[in-house]
């Protein structure tokens, strides 16, 4: 109705489920389904290229009534003559919102045109703050991402792969990107120690070297490969794992499909894509073949995403219209007062002028921008509920989700069931007398940012915000094109990289995901503030005890399910010690049967994994993988070398990166080792050999190394099933000069 009232064409925009949701449901009144391609059609990410370029095409033309669409038609597209915009559910900004609008209209003389269709009266609430700040211009400041260090990775290995480069060369131009300004160089060799695999987890598959550095000459140079890994793994998108969707085999692509959508469906069942109906006929591990299937009932597909949140500035907007409608729900005027301020039709003013009315019958007070509602109430389900409302969305209730729950632990001594969203924070607590209402009071500015820092680390965010991180950085490569790495084999890779770098504070990846989540997911400035108000009076804190929920919670408790519905029987932390086996082995030991696990394996088996582990059957192809070879496996005899190898080596010690020294006491006393390394190997055995002069930085810096001891890296890079004595008993390099000296097992340095 909308759309034929504008005389023209429509465009609809929605958040990702809805357009397979809202398209077939245009074919109402209009002679069924078979004449939904004449009246809409779907556009968003998940259609194929070509099925998207159809649309754009039919909607310049004039043949299309409707467009229903995400955010995939917003920029960069040349959309013609459109009428109206109706944008279901608030998009969350005012740029985004007039992003949006601003496709009707678009065109020399004439003004964009759009109506807001609320789905809840909390989404009501939203638009109506929303429409006033679009009309008045009152667009969110632009934040550039700055010192990105995970896409800085990217762009090193691409930069490396198409020529070599001097660090400090590198450096410059990486500076002179506007980004990257103020990088500092401690933060770029960091990253060069990460693409060239320099943080001592060479057997970790993920951490190997995506580049060779030159330490002697301080040069970058490319390896075999990667090329390629910057072509394929290129791009900031994260990988989602989507299922690609092909129309039998051989045929067309037309989209992609949620990998959980897919692992629910069944061979046989039919499913809405786009204007059509498709049967499956087959689930492979890396597409869907279907076929057509009009005429039949179907699923509507689903697609998960993190969602746009309300920003702070919208948020403001809505707690000021809160206490601007409380103040006028008994004011006769106050319809006609939204509607000229608000731009609401008058069933709109009516049913937000009684949202407001019942959330004060119900709690006395509404959130605003000036008050905090803390309540508890029981659940549908019974359960006891906790819920901190405000109106200033969810970047900063995350912040606020992650200091009280640490505080919640400390005082229950449970971890506690908690979600977040853009009306505040919602916590399921265990049955109590006294609920803690007193949950905000002496909680500082300065407090909340050490629970939040310190909680951090283990939250969802960080893992999700980690996974994304190494994805971009190359850390974990990307299949061969036509080939889908899952989701959820994606999300164990990335714990498994996560658990292994933890021991490195510097490590860049993981110093990128703490400035993205505190930098850009959670609004810390605007939490200082806010507890600052609240410390001083200017926002202050009502507190209600009831049995039902109030009608601004109700959307948290309705989201809280959803989130729990999936979850399984994962222990949850509670107050427990971050580390530790978490059990009383002296009461457990003597219930195990003490099978030493080396007399289980075949002899066999491990020699071929310690060969596999030591680069056997796996010669080095270039000078520059020869050279991550030796720095890999440390000193090298001459019957370790075998084709290439010795060649490779002359042309490095050419180069000046490598050279051989003599090892005293051991039978092959001959050694090849990189250039980098001598100052390791003088600490240990004194004056082995003259450090060759080279234009760069050199190696690591000996006074650092010379009082940690260094297991022989054939050792500690190539050992299969061995017990720690066996491996402990091997002599090893040391702080003592003049000859080998065994010493308890260490990491190389």
């Amino acid at each position: 109705r909308l759309g034929r009232g504008a005389g023209g064409e429509g465009l609809t925009t929605d958040p990702q489920e809805a357009p397979s949701t809202f398209t077939p449901a245009l074919s109402q009144g209009s002679g069924g389904r078979n004449e939904i391609q004449s009246i809409a059609r779907a556009h968003h990410g998940s259609l194929s290229l070509e099925e998207r370029r159809q649309t754009e095409e039919a909607l310049k033309r004039g043949e299309l009534p409707a467009v229903v669409a995400t955010a995939s038609l917003e920029l960069g597209i040349d959309m013609g003559a459109v009428d109206l915009v109706c944008q279901v559910e608030s998009p969350g900004g005012v740029a985004r919102g007039l992003q949006r609008v601003g496709r009707a209209g678009h065109l020399v003389g004439r003004s964009s045109k759009g109506r807001l269709l609320a789905k809840t009266a909390g989404d009501l609430l939203e638009a109506a703050a929303l429409a006033r700040a679009m009309r008045r211009g009152e667009v969110e400041p632009l934040r550039v991402p700055a010192n990105c260090l995970d896409v800085l990775a990217q762009q090193v290995v691409a930069c490396v792969a198409m020529d070599r480069w001097d660090a400090p060369a590198l450096f410059d131009l990486v500076r002179s990107a506007y980004p990257y300004r103020d990088l500092s160089a401690a933060a770029f060799e960091g990253v060069l120690k990460l693409v060239s695999g320099r943080f001592g987890l060479l057997t970790f598959r993920d951490l190997r070297p995506r580049i060779s550095w030159d330490r002697v000459h301080n040069r970058l140079l490319a390896l075999p490969g990667s090329a390629q890994l910057a072509l394929v793994g290129g791009g900031t998108i994260p990988d989602t794992g989507q299922y690609p969707l092909y129309l039998g085999d051989g045929g067309p692509r037309l989209g992609e499909l949620d990998e959980e959508f897919v692992l629910e469906r069944r061979v046989g069942e039919t499913f809405v894509l786009g204007t059509s109906t498709w049967k499956i006929e087959a689930i492979e591990p890396h597409r869907v073949l279907v076929s057509k299937a009009e005429g039949r009932s179907a699923f509507v597909p689903f697609w998960r995403g993190e969602g746009a949140w309300r920003t702070p500035q919208l948020g403001e907007a809505v707690g000021a219209l809160v206490r601007e409608l409380a103040q006028r729900r008994e004011d006769p005027e106050a319809c006609d007062w939204l509607h000229r301020e608000y731009h609401l039709d008058p069933p709109a003013a009516r049913a937000l002028l009684g949202f407001v009315a019942r959330q004060i019958a119900h709690a006395g007070v509404a959130p605003d921008d000036r008050t905090v509602l803390v309540e508890t109430f029981r659940d549908p389900a019974g359960e006891l509920g906790l819920a901190v409302l405000t109106p200033f969305g969810a970047k900063l209730h995350h912040a606020l989700k992650l200091a009280l729950q640490a505080r919640l632990r400390q005082r229950l001594g449970i971890e506690v069931a908690c979600l977040h969203g853009d009306d505040g924070v919602l916590f399921r607590l265990p049955d109590m007398e006294e609920p803690p209402l007193d949950l905000l009071h002496g909680l500082t500015p300065e407090m909340a940012e050490d629970l939040i820092r310190t909680e951090l680390g283990d939250s969802a965010l960080f893992g999700l915000r980690f996974r994304q991180n190494a994805g971009r950085a190359l850390l974990m490569p990307r299949p061969d094109p036509g080939r889908r790495t899952p989701l959820w084999l994606q999300r164990l890779r990335a714990k498994d990289l996560l658990q292994a770098v933890r021991r490195y504070p510097d490590f860049p990846i993981v110093v990128e995901t703490f400035r993205e989540c505190l930098d850009d997911d959670l609004d810390l400035p605007r939490l200082r503030s806010f507890l600052d108000a609240i410390r001083t009076g200017s926002i202050r804190i009502a507190t209600r005890r009831g049995e039902v929920p109030s009608p601004f919670a109700s959307e948290l408790i309705f989201r809280f399910s959803l989130k729990y519905l999936y979850e399984w029987d994962e222990p949850a932390r509670g107050d427990l010690p971050r580390s530790g086996p978490g059990v009383d082995e002296t009461l457990l030991d003597p219930l195990l049967q003490d099978a030493p696990y080396h007399l289980w394996l075949d002899p066999g088996a491990i020699g071929r994994v310690e060969g596999r582990l030591r680069g056997v059957g796996q010669p080095p192809r270039t000078a520059e993988e020869m050279a991550e070879w030796l720095r890999r496996l440390g000193d090298l005899a001459p019957s370790d070398l075998a084709g290439p190898m010795l060649g490779f080596l002359e042309e490095l010690r050419c180069q000046g990166r490598a050279t051989t020294i003599a090892l005293p006491g051991v039978k092959e006393p001959v050694r090849w080792i990189g250039v980098e390394e001598v100052p390791l190997y003088a600490a240990a055995f004194g004056d082995i050999s003259p450090l060759p002069q080279g234009s760069g930085t050199g190696g690591e810096d000996p006074t650092g190394g010379a009082d940690r001891i260094t297991l022989t890296p054939t050792l500690s890079q190539g050992c299969g099933g061995r017990k720690r004595n066996q491996i402990t008993g091997t002599p090893t390099l040391s702080q003592g000069r003049g000859g080998w000296t065994p010493t308890p097992l260490s990491p190389r340095r």
